[in-house]
């Protein structure tokens, strides 16, 4: 199983100006959630899907977005992926409160 600090994430995007494809950490998981959150499924760079690699295969990881109270003006957010009952990754992310 995957430890939280060795998980690289393979995410899938919307609108993205290349292949839609993003290789990173869970602050870019986070990163395509919140756009997709603000701006809904079809706005530029939301997240389609994210995976992780376990041996040869590539796994879904679930994505749980928890909004958090606002401050000073931005809207925050608690990201976590987790694969089945295993939480392996969180971030919190701040953005300006503006919604599409």
């Amino acid at each position: 199983m995957p430890t939280r600090q060795s998980v690289t994430y393979i995410i899938l995007t919307t609108l993205r100006p290349d292949s839609g494809l993003i290789v990173g950490g869970v602050r870019a998981v986070a990163h395509t959630e919140i756009c997709r959150r603000l701006n809904g499924p079809d706005g530029r760079d939301a997240l389609v899907a994210a995976y992780i690699r376990i041996a040869d295969a590539l796994v879904p990881v679930d994505v749980e977005a928890i909004e958090l109270p606002a401050v000073d003006g931005l809207a925050r957010y608690r990201i976590r992926t987790w694969l089945g009952q295993q939480l392996i990754g969180q971030c919190e992310l701040k953005t300006p409160l503006h919604r599409k």
